[in-house]
């Protein structure tokens, strides 16, 4: 569990599972993904419910702000290589405009690179994400690259471009 002054980020419990599908539901349309049943939302909490607890692989957590579900940010540790992460975070648009989403990112990324000790941490969005962008650039992620037609958009029926970010823990530490 992890706090800030304004936020609580805990791992996910089989109550947020609504939420959760709520949040992916409400993430559908710019992500594209693929959608779950309430059913493939619980299967899927219990799954990182059991990851998150053995601090394994991917991992998740839940953003609370005034007691109320706001946002999830996923954690993979598995793929990107040694002392590595992918961070994944989506959250519900009545909490853009307020700082929330990069208080909660960035107390994610203190944790990873101070208490994790991690080296890097990368990020992959939709190129036309601009949301997302600037909440990278806002914690000082840099642009690696540009993956072309690199994800199959669901909601669209078509392949989209996607962007690569990357923060160093020294550039975290000295940004």
């Amino acid at each position: 569990m992890l706090t800030t002054a304004r936020l609580l980020l805990r791992p996910p419990t089989l109550d947020d599972v609504e939420t959760l599908q709520a949040l992916n539901e409400a993430h559908w349309p710019l992500i594209g993904n693929r959608r779950r049943t309430l059913e493939e939302m619980r299967a899927q909490t219990e799954e990182l419910m059991v990851k998150t607890a053995a601090d394994s692989g991917w991992s998740e957590l839940v953003v609370e702000h005034d007691g109320r579900v706001i946002g999830r940010i996923a954690i993979n540790r598995d793929g990107p290589g040694e002392r590595q992460a992918e961070l994944g975070y989506g959250f519900f648009a009545d909490s853009f405009g307020q700082g929330l989403g990069p208080e909660a990112v960035g107390r994610v990324l203190t944790h990873l690179f101070g208490d994790m000790g991690l080296h890097r941490v990368i990020a992959i969005t939709g190129m036309e994400n601009n949301r997302s962008r600037r909440l990278l650039e806002k914690l000082g992620f840099r642009l690696e690259g540009e993956m072309i037609e690199a994800w199959f958009h669901q909601a669209e029926q078509r392949f989209v471009d996607e962007v690569s970010y990357a923060i160093l823990a020294r550039e975290w530490r000295d940004r």
